[in-house]
């Protein structure tokens, strides 16, 4: 019996045509529908593109580690990583890629929703670190 490992599923997203592909046209129709349906497939496929360099330039490149930065800078904002909680989690050196992705995840609620309100969408294009 053929046995993947979790290594080689994440394989055709280590690209960036990969990543891109699979993101916009896999993942964001069934959960983030309100943004796939907004906006055109080329607009979806600059932005998370600009977004996975964001990530790549924060020390990111694991795919899964990739991919959950992205996703935040859809439901939190372009450019969460400005904003207190964030931004510590981001420069922690402590921590590996999950534990820095996991502590995104744990941002306090009220910090949180500092950068949701604040969100800026022009961050898309922005020249990251």
């Amino acid at each position: 019996m053929l046995k993947m490992r979790p290594a080689q599923m994440l394989m055709r997203i280590v690209s960036e045509k990969g990543f891109v592909d699979w993101y916009v046209k896999e993942f964001m129709p069934d959960n983030l529908p309100e943004f796939h349906q907004a906006l055109s497939t080329e607009s979806l496929e600059d932005m998370v593109r600009s977004g996975r360099k964001a990530a790549m330039a924060y020390g990111f490149s694991e795919p899964d580690s990739i991919f959950h930065f992205v996703t935040l800078m859809w439901i939190v904002g372009p450019n969460f990583m400005d904003f207190s909680g964030f931004k510590e989690a981001l420069e922690c050196k402590d921590l590996d890629e999950a534990g820095r992705i996991d502590a995104l995840y744990n941002v306090d609620s009220e910090l949180s929703a500092e950068a949701i309100i604040n969100a800026d969408d022009t961050a898309w294009w922005r020249i990251h670190p």
